[in-house]
């Protein structure tokens, strides 16, 4: 439970006190924690892992409040303190990078490592894709049920199986039109690069050839121990759509991580 929430999680060897480091794993917006099961799979063989759904989305329960990243990120302190899961590496993609980024920020003891896939920390309309972003957002508002399911498709460039993808616009569409739209909102109007200075721990960024590529290279000179990654042939869920190259990354990262 976190600030009155109810946060749902789903994990391995959450009990087993000889795993030394955990792995915590943030989905993005409308997406449930079960999106990164290669991850869960693959690296339950050495560490504790968990994957969280954050307030309203998945089976975590649906909140009138808290759905900007500071918030969140005392969410994510609530699984952490309660699973005991330091010492930790945290992982967050898309909209879970700027809540990642503020418990970095605010809530770090015991941290050992961050990992931001493919979000963003702060945007302002003389970015490249401002507009094209809100324009986007914009008309899931308008046409939530379609533009859901075109959002849960686009975000792969690999073919993912039908059964799969219905399975995930089943989930997106738990979470409400009107939350989304605070969640985006929030995701767009808050500016966190100033904390990223801060962030004194080893950080590894991942992302795709795209337009946003520039963007994620400015993101990096921020960070002071950061290296950024370039993952070929996949969208913006590199993770699945490229989850071997994904898992060797993130591995090699924490190995290199735990020895800090």
């Amino acid at each position: 439970e976190s600030q009155g929430i109810k946060i749902h999680y789903v994990g391995n060897n959450i009990n087993d006190d000889t795993k030394q480091v955990s792995i915590l794993f943030v989905p993005g917006v409308m997406m449930p924690a079960w999106i990164w099961e290669k991850q869960l799979e693959y690296f339950s063989k050495k560490y504790k892992v968990v994957a969280m759904d954050p307030r309203s989305q998945g089976d975590s329960q649906q909140a009138s409040e808290g759905h900007y990243a500071v918030s969140e990120a005392k969410d994510i302190k609530a699984v952490v303190d309660q699973l005991k899961l330091d010492p930790l590496i945290l992982v967050g993609w898309s909209l879970g990078v700027p809540q990642v980024v503020n418990y970095a920020a605010h809530f770090g003891k015991g941290l050992k490592g961050l990992v931001l896939v493919d979000g963003l920390v702060g945007i302002d309309p003389s970015v490249t894709f401002y507009k094209a972003t809100v324009d986007y957002w914009t008309e899931l508002q308008n046409d939530r049920i379609p533009k859901t399911r075109e959002f849960v498709k686009i975000i792969f460039k690999q073919p993912q199986a039908e059964a799969y993808l219905e399975k995930l616009n089943e989930e997106a569409l738990r979470t409400p039109t009107n939350t989304v739209m605070t969640l985006i909102n929030n995701y767009i109007l808050q500016d966190f690069r100033s904390l990223l200075p801060r962030i004194n721990v080893p950080t590894l960024m991942t992302t795709v050839d795209g337009p946003r590529l520039s963007y994620m290279q400015d993101i990096q000179k921020m960070l002071p121990q950061c290296q950024l990654e370039i993952v070929k042939h996949a969208g913006h869920a590199l993770f699945v759509d490229q989850s071997e190259e994904f898992n060797r990354l993130l591995e090699a990262f924490v190995k290199m991580a735990e020895k800090q």
